[in-house]
């Protein structure tokens, strides 16, 4: 079995997620190209999502992780595609969250600690 080398703790989470895999500049169209997604589980610095298609690892993409369910707003956030493989329905993919400065890492982070506390006190 292979060695599981996270630092950070997952936490299983169904979330709807949108991924911008096509910008405005890239189509050279009036909107982007989003894929609706659902993740899997969820951790301070990275995501697994369930997709329709394939993404190419090493992309750096704009997320937005739909949280109303939770109770709180979406957060947007820059993840890059860690590895994509086929799975039982569509593709899995796993992502690294990126400290973008445009994005809303620093209340993801601070969120995802509150739901690490809120697990354990359980």
């Amino acid at each position: 079995m292979a060695e599981d080398k996270r630092n950070y703790r997952r936490l299983p989470l169904q979330s709807t997620v949108f991924l911008e895999v096509e910008s405005r500049a890239e189509t050279g169209e009036g909107q982007s190209t989003i894929l609706r997604c659902r993740s899997a589980d969820i951790s301070e610095r990275g995501l697994s999502l369930g997709l329709e298609r394939a993404v190419a690892v090493g992309a750096v993409l704009q997320v937005g992780i739909d949280l109303a369910d939770e109770g709180f707003n979406t957060i947007f956030l820059a993840a890059e595609v860690v590895w994509c493989k086929p799975g039982d329905d569509g593709w899995r993919a796993g992502f690294t969250i990126l400290h973008a400065s445009d994005s809303d890492f620093v209340r993801w982070r601070a969120l995802l600690r509150q739901l690490v506390g809120e697990d354990e006190a359980g």
